[in-house]
């Protein structure tokens, strides 16, 4: 495959799913990911587009002595697009390479139907029964999302590529992904050293697993949870959410709007649905539309949910200038063009609008982990959690009016970076440690 042609994942329940993917340009809403493999691609990609195959003995073309695996599973766009930009860092600062696995990929259909479309299920359809699973998997502190015994087996072909590849480093990018390594590990390696990387504000028990070297949470509460739950002997670090370099070095606002076709002088509401959804960006927009006395330019990206990109589509303001955007890389070109942002509130993408020190008002938390990512968007000062779609729009009309202004801005920092660094004081002090 061409790095000019677009790869187009299989989906399950409206779930792309990329099996191993290069860092890339783009947002938490960037196209379906390019596959490239690099110099290996020739040897590499009919085996690792689709999952369908067994990879070869690939020895000398995919050595693991100084190679990253970050494993992740794409219930959502930001764990996998955070991989992406700490694989990107890690290229630049050791100049070796960076797999991303995403294990859905990788996964029986047996598997899938019990352990992903559930998932789907119940956020799309029924939101209430999966607030009330989370609350129980807190409460009763549960280790594992699933039963161990059923994940070994969904797992088995997924292990047998993970050896393959012989990785030295194992950077954990969803809780799923953190049993699943130490599954590998307790199995299969045990020098390979695990790191586990946490985006949400929320953590939750079953990323408390064996083996596991390193913690990276976005937050000291997330670092206090890990604790009470029994991690006091392994190094936890904050670093927070890693992003892309094309959100920290972003273009001007009149450089953004001129690149984008968009007015220099009307304002510009964001309104993103997550990369998987669901939102009701329709209703916002009605309300905004509705509520609006000025002349407004509303930005819709509806990610993946195809459902929602369609009633877009459909809607025709009589008073917003409304564009509506399915999947698209430009996530931070628009973010810099953007004078407010509406929002559900995931992890990466409420980093990457604090990064451009850009309003946000956030709407249709999933409950749980997106519930207390609002909530830690408040603390800051870097917004406001609307409690519907109509008062979202009037927050984000006081925001334009000047009635609202935030307080909060992004840090100089690069998470990401911070996290390559750590990786490899971990891998230096294990190569210390006698064997």
């Amino acid at each position: 495959m061409k790095d000019s042609e677009k790869y187009s994942p299989p989906k399950l329940g409206g779930v792309p799913s990329p099996s191993i993917l290069r860092a890339r340009r783009g947002g938490s809403y960037g196209e379906p990911p390019r596959l490239r493999l690099s110099s290996v691609a020739s040897v590499a990609s009919r085996h690792f587009i689709n999952g369908a195959a067994t990879p070869p003995n690939l020895g000398e073309e995919f050595s693991g002595k100084d190679r990253l695996l970050i494993l992740s599973l794409s219930f959502g766009m930001g764990d996998i697009t955070a991989a992406g930009a700490v694989a990107e860092a890690w290229r630049e600062n050791t100049g070796c390479d960076a797999v991303i696995i995403d294990a859905i990929e990788w996964f029986p259909l047996w598997f899938r139907a019990i352990y992903v479309a559930p998932y789907w299920l119940m956020i799309r359809y029924c939101p209430s029964l999966w607030r009330r699973l989370f609350e129980a998997r807190l409460r009763n502190l549960h280790r594992h999302t699933i039963s161990p015994a059923l994940l070994a087996l969904g797992t088995r072909r997924l292990l047998d590529v993970i050896g393959r590849l012989r990785p030295q480093n194992i950077l954990a990018a969803e809780v799923g992904a953190c049993e699943i390594a130490s599954l590998y590990k307790r199995r299969m390696d045990g020098a390979v050293r695990i790191a586990a990387m946490i985006l949400n504000c929320e953590s939750e028990p079953a990323w408390v697993q064996p083996g596991i070297d390193m913690y990276l949470v976005p937050s000291d509460r997330v670092a206090a949870q890990l604790r009470e739950w029994g991690t006091d002997e392994t190094p936890i670090e904050v670093v927070g959410v890693p992003i892309r370099k094309d959100f920290r070095n972003a273009e001007s606002k009149a450089t953004a709007r001129a690149r984008c076709g968009l007015s220099p002088e009307r304002p510009i509401v964001l309104l993103m649905a997550g990369g998987m959804g669901p939102a009701r960006l329709d209703i916002a927009i009605k309300e905004l539309d509705r509520r609006t006395s000025i002349p407004v330019q509303a930005i819709a990206i509806a990610g993946h949910d195809h459902a929602l990109l369609a009633r877009l589509r459909k809607l025709q303001p009589a008073r917003l200038d409304l564009r509506t955007i399915g999947w698209t890389e430009d996530v931070s070109l628009y973010m810099a063009a953007a004078d407010v942002l509406i929002t559900k509130p995931g992890a990466l993408t409420l980093r990457e609008a604090l990064s451009m020190s850009l309003p946000t008002i956030a709407f249709d938390p999933l409950p749980g982990l997106e519930e207390e990512n609002a909530r830690e968007l408040v603390r800051r000062g870097a917004g406001w959690l609307s409690r519907n779609p109509a008062e979202a729009a009037a927050m984000a009309e006081a925001v334009l009016r000047g009635e609202l202004r935030s307080s909060s801005t992004g840090s100089a920092d690069s998470e990401a970076e911070m996290i390559v660094r750590l990786l490899i004081a971990g891998e230096l002090q294990s190569a210390k440690l006698p064997s």
